[in-house]
């Protein structure tokens, strides 16, 4: 998706919500284990093409204040 909007040369890109993973969860165990950190792969992957295509990309990722 990120590769195919760059031929366009945009300054921004805006991912779609639920990007990494359908919104649907069995339960809160469920979503704990898909659940992407702030510095894994996912966003490090994201950044990692907001610099080889010179823009900025937004994403929505949520930082829970803790585990519960």
């Amino acid at each position: 998706m990120i590769d195919a909007a760059a031929a366009y040369k945009p300054h921004l890109m805006v991912l779609p919500e639920f990007c990494n993973h359908i919104a649907w969860y069995a339960d809160k165990a469920h979503a704990w284990r898909v659940a992407v950190t702030l510095n894994g792969d996912f966003p490090a992957a994201i950044s990692e093409r907001a610099r080889r295509h010179r823009c900025f990309i937004k994403n929505q990722l949520h930082r829970p204040a803790r585990r519960q």
